[in-house]
């Protein structure tokens, strides 16, 4: 059936029955480019004149939303269930058996009430199947995107990622762990390009950081402030921190892990110092601490390593392994519910599609063709290519039928207009397809 396009067409009986009508279509040229299916027109609730045109205009809209909910459940069960899965059915057949073999559910949608009571009911089932997709696809979505975000996270960038997820215990074993008031360590990953330079340069960086002693006082040149009152007090006292050098502990790095082009190494450094306060002439200054750590992150990012604390809890080792294995569980048990609910509610939505197809094929035809009624419809399942002769095929056998009308109306609703090639039939049609179709 792929690659066929289905016509719902409503054709006058002009006082004949329809079988005899049925028979005319099949002896006619139409039978050549299209298989001809009749289908049973139900005894629906006329009104009057004016609640038909504006119930018309209603079902043109109506159509479109049904329609989109249907192409909606079929866009979503591809992308979940892939191109190699089993056709949607609808009541237990597919798509293009099923129109061809239509008829009205009399138990679900019941024709004796009014035609707008009627036509709600139909757009009713499928607002709640529209909200039933609603809320799945948002929960799935919610979890797909989490899933993602974690998987990001994780990401295996030992510049970011939680040390727990990627190091065990038995991994720090013999690894020196320092968290001092005075000492700390950290961890610095690098790309392998960059472990060779860390290896011969990482005990010099962030030379100027830290204050590592007095001047030299042996030196006869700043000697001579020992004892003095400037030298206890003024700007020869506060020189004492002059001699200045890394903040690194020599010796103290350690390769922890290697993954892929990436290396982690730790290392220990000096937190900081604290330097009291001084009297410089008539004014204190006052003491303050000074944070080597940050300023050594600094110092390692100009070198192309990423400093950062070292953060890990053996408790939280596979957290995020677990937590993912978890989502994943739950993604897989949504991408099975969502198959299922696709193929359970897929038929619901295409039926309701075709009931109101079909009441919009008959209100059209009694504008068209007046009262009583008297029309018979046919789906026409027309060959790949073949529209425009059937189209020909059907001008020709009703072309007496325009006459009896003010003008050619098509279930699109409205006067002819003469801008679309569906407007100028003189008969009633509704062309669609049937995308679900294998």
């Amino acid at each position: 059936m792929s690659g066929t396009t289905y016509t719902l067409v409503s054709l006058p009986n002009e006082q004949q029955p329809p079988d005899q009508v049925f028979g005319k279509l099949k002896g006619s040229a139409v039978k050549t480019y299209a298989d001809i299916f009749k289908v049973e027109v139900p005894a629906l609730q006329v009104g009057t004149l004016d609640s038909l045109m504006q119930l018309s205009d209603d079902l043109v809209r109506i159509d479109m939303l049904v329609e989109n909910m249907v192409r909606k459940i079929e866009k979503q069960y591809m992308e979940v269930a892939g191109e190699a899965s089993e056709t949607l059915k609808v009541a237990g057949v597919s798509p293009g058996q099923y129109v061809r073999m239509f008829e009205w559910d009399y138990s679900k949608f019941a024709v004796r009430q009014r035609l707008p009571a009627l036509v709600a009911l139909i757009q009713g089932s499928v607002g709640k199947i529209e909200e039933e997709h609603r809320n799945l696809s948002m929960v799935f979505a919610e979890k797909n995107q989490a899933m993602q975000a974690l998987k990001r996270k994780k990401g295996n960038n030992l510049a970011t990622v939680e040390l727990s997820e990627v190091l065990s215990s038995e991994q720090l074993r013999g690894v020196m762990m320092v968290d001092t008031e005075n000492l700390v360590t950290l961890a610095v990953a690098m790309g392998k390009p960059q472990e060779k330079d860390w290896l011969e340069g990482y005990e010099s960086i962030g030379s100027e950081i830290a204050s590592l002693g007095s001047p030299d006082w042996s030196n006869p040149s700043v000697a001579y402030s020992l004892g003095t009152q400037d030298g206890q007090f003024g700007p020869g006292f506060s020189s004492r921190g002059v001699v200045k050098g890394s903040p690194v502990v020599p010796g103290s790095t350690q390769k922890v892990l290697e993954e892929g082009e990436q290396v982690l190494y730790t290392v220990t450094v000096l937190r900081g110092q604290y330097q009291a306060g001084f009297h410089d002439g008539e004014q204190f200054q006052a003491g303050m601490s000074t944070d080597y750590v940050a300023e050594f992150k600094r110092k390692c990012k100009e070198k192309r390593f990423t400093a950062r604390d070292f953060i890990f809890n053996p408790e939280r080792t596979g957290e995020n392994q677990r937590v993912e294995e978890q989502l994943k569980t739950e993604v897989q048990q949504l991408h099975a519910g969502m198959i299922r609910w696709c193929r359970a509610h897929f038929g619901e939505a295409f039926s309701a599609w075709m009931h109101v197809k079909l009441v919009k094929s008959y209100v059209e035809s009694v504008m068209r063709y007046g009262l009583p009624v008297d029309f018979s419809a046919f789906v026409l399942a027309t060959k790949k290519g073949q529209e425009a002769k059937v189209k020909e095929a059907l001008s020709a056998l009703y072309a007496h039928v325009s006459q009896l009308s003010s003008g050619p109306i098509t279930a699109g609703g409205g006067e002819d207009d003469g801008d679309k090639d569906d407007d100028d039939t003189a008969y009633v049609s509704d062309k669609f397809s049937i995308v679900a179709a294998k």
